[in-house]
C-alpha cells in the first residue's frame, strides 16, 4: 500500500486521444450481434469520430488510474428492403463522456510499450438525430427527428470499457500509441412511445443498447513537462 500513498504528483501525466468509432444498435447479448425486429431487419455499423483528453495516475510500476472526458458519436443504420418498399433508419448520437479505467503495464521486448485496460464509463447525451427514408411503388418521403426535443432517447447511458494499447516513444519522456476498445452499453438507448403514439418502425418494440469499437491514435508526456 505504500506504493498507492506515496505516488508523487511529478508522475502524472496527460494526453489526448482521437479516431473513428465503429458503433452498432444491438438487442443481443452477444456483441455486434444485433438480431432486431424479425430478419428482414437489417442492422449496420455506423462510422463516427470520437476526440478527448486523460490523466494517467500511477500506482505502482505495473498499475494506474486513468479518468477519461471524451466526446464521442454513435449510432446505428438500420434499413428494412422488401420486394414493394424500402425503408431506413439512421441514428447519429453524440455523447460526453466520462470514463474511469485500469491500467496495466504489460511486458512486451524493445521499445514498444503494451498495457491493458478497463473500466466504467457514463455517457450524457448532447444531441440525437434520426434520419427516416421510406419509399415505395407510390411514395419517396425523408424526415428529420431530433429525439432529444422528441423525449425519444435516454438522456443517460453507462457501460464498459475493455482495450489494449501499443505504445511507442517519441521523445525523453512521451509517447505515441495505437488503442483498441470495445464498449459495452447497459442501458437501452430509446425510450418506448406512448401507447397513443406510433413507435418508429424499426426499432419501436426492442431494446437496442450501444456496442461501439474505438480505435484511437494518442499522446501522453508528463505533466511537469507543460510548466
Amino acid at each position: 500500500m505504500s506504493a498507492v500513498r506515496s505516488a508523487p504528483a511529478q508522475n502524472l501525466r496527460i494526453g489526448v486521444r482521437a479516431g473513428p468509432t465503429f458503433s452498432f444498435l444491438s438487442d443481443s447479448p452477444v456483441p455486434f450481434r444485433g438480431t432486431a425486429l424479425d430478419a428482414a431487419t437489417n442492422v449496420n455499423l455506423r462510422l463516427d469520430f470520437h476526440v478527448g483528453g486523460y490523466v494517467v495516475a500511477p500506482l505502482t510500476d505495473r498499475w494506474s488510474v486513468q479518468p477519461e472526458l471524451l466526446v464521442l458519436q454513435r449510432g446505428g443504420h438500420l434499413s428494412r428492403p422488401t420486394l414493394e418498399s424500402y425503408a431506413a433508419e439512421r441514428y447519429r448520437l453524440s455523447y460526453a463522456q466520462g470514463a474511469v479505467l485500469a491500467r496495466r503495464a504489460l511486458s512486451l521486448p524493445g521499445p514498444l510499450s503494451m498495457h491493458a485496460v478497463g473500466g466504467v464509463a457514463l455517457d450524457l447525451a448532447l444531441d440525437a438525430t434520426l434520419r427516416r427514408d421510406l419509399q415505395t411503388t407510390e411514395i419517396d418521403t425523408r424526415s428529420r427527428v431530433d429525439l432529444l426535443a422528441s423525449d425519444r432517447l435516454r438522456r443517460w447511458d453507462a457501460g464498459g470499457i475493455v482495450g489494449v494499447r501499443f505504445g511507442y516513444p517519441t521523445g525523453p519522456s512521451s509517447r505515441a500509441a495505437l488503442e483498441l476498445r470495445y464498449n459495452y452499453g447497459v442501458r437501452p438507448v430509446f425510450k418506448r412511445p406512448p401507447a397513443a403514439e406510433d413507435p418508429f418502425p424499426l426499432t419501436g418494440t426492442s431494446s437496442f443498447h450501444h456496442d461501439a469499437i474505438t480505435a484511437s491514435l494518442s499522446y501522453t508526456l508528463p505533466l511537469d513537462s507543460l510548466f
